[in-house]
């Protein structure tokens, strides 16, 4: 029995190994917590995202250090408060910033919620930017590259009401709008675009025969 019992700590052991192999290996901000919120364990990309120095002090104990402490100091002074309720439901899904950096976090209980938490920060950081990069663009084609399109249309319908009967003057005034309206109509199509893959759609019946 004593055999059997060396065996299965050994092999405990060795799960636990994997476990935090695995886990340290993962490019994915993973924190395993306590069901107060204690960080137990925290992975390079989490320590690296939170800005997490050192999880045990000089003399290799663990540091208290608690996850929803840390999340609440990173919430806005004007941001609206948080429903009441266990940490991890609070904080599920809510998103945050810190150094630069912008993550969302999940919550998934460990056998049980009296048992601890497994959190993951999800990193947003590229896709925001992406959002930033996209609503830049879109005010360039709604104003930068609009604006002095409709000025031209109105100095072309200025000029060929002063001067209606100048040889030549309705050609190139037909051609100056048709090149203009192109222009427009090629930033009308980048807009949409961009708006069709930020992905902010809204339904509305239409006909099909139509």
């Amino acid at each position: 029995h004593i055999t059997a019992l060396d065996d299965a700590v050994e092999r405990l052991k060795t799960l636990q190994t994997l476990f935090r192999q695995s886990l340290r290996d993962l490019p994915v901000a993973v924190l395993l917590c306590g069901r107060d919120g204690t960080i137990r364990h925290a992975n390079p990309a989490a320590r690296h995202l939170l800005r997490l120095r050192r999880l045990r002090d000089r003399s290799g104990r663990m540091q208290r250090l608690v996850l929803p402490a840390i999340l609440d100091q990173l919430r806005p002074a004007d941001a609206p408060s948080l429903p009441e309720g266990h940490w991890a439901t609070t904080h599920e899904g809510a998103q945050y910033r810190r150094a630069g950096f912008v993550f969302r976090v999940r919550c998934v209980p460990l056998g049980g919620r009296t048992h601890g938490w497994a959190v993951v920060l999800d990193d947003l950081t590229a896709e925001h930017r992406m959002q930033a990069e996209r609503a830049q663009w879109l005010r360039f084609l709604s104003h930068d590259l609009r604006s002095p399109q409709a000025n031209i249309l109105g100095r072309v319908a200025l000029d060929e009401r002063e001067h209606p009967q100048a040889p030549g003057r309705a050609e190139l005034a037909a051609a100056v709008r048709r090149e203009v309206e192109r222009t427009l109509a090629l930033a009308e199509g980048f807009m949409d675009l961009s708006q069709a893959e930020a992905g902010n759609f809204s339904q509305v019946e239409v006909l099909v025969e139509a």
